[in-house]
């Protein structure tokens, strides 16, 4: 099972997804299993998305978890024009999700 994060900046949403990899499916076919969209408060803006391309394409950007741990990767900020803003940095190797706060 991989599970992607498919950010959307434009309409400031995250959605998360499950894909289900059956082995016995040609490479490169997948059936998504489950969906669930967030949107990011009032207020709260998605910039310098720099993430590295996922496995499976998407038109947006996407950070993909694998079954063996690991990530495709990247970074994103999520930042506010009155409050401290957040960096999170997405381990490829490890895919160890990591929070930094930044000043405004």
């Amino acid at each position: 099972m991989v599970y992607q994060v498919i950010f959307n900046p434009e309409l400031r949403e995250v959605k998360v997804q499950s894909i289900d990899l059956d082995e016995k499916k040609k490479e490169g076919d997948k059936e998504e299993v489950s969906k669930k969209t967030y949107s990011l408060p009032e207020g709260i803006e998605m910039k310098e998305v720099d993430l590295i391309s996922p496995q499976y394409p998407s038109d947006l950007p996407t950070v993909e978890f694998y079954p063996n741990g690991g990530s495709n990767g990247g970074s994103f900020l999520l930042n506010s024009k009155e409050l401290k803003g957040y960096k999170i940095k997405v381990h490829f190797l490890t895919g160890v999700v990591k929070i930094e706060g930044m000043e405004t």
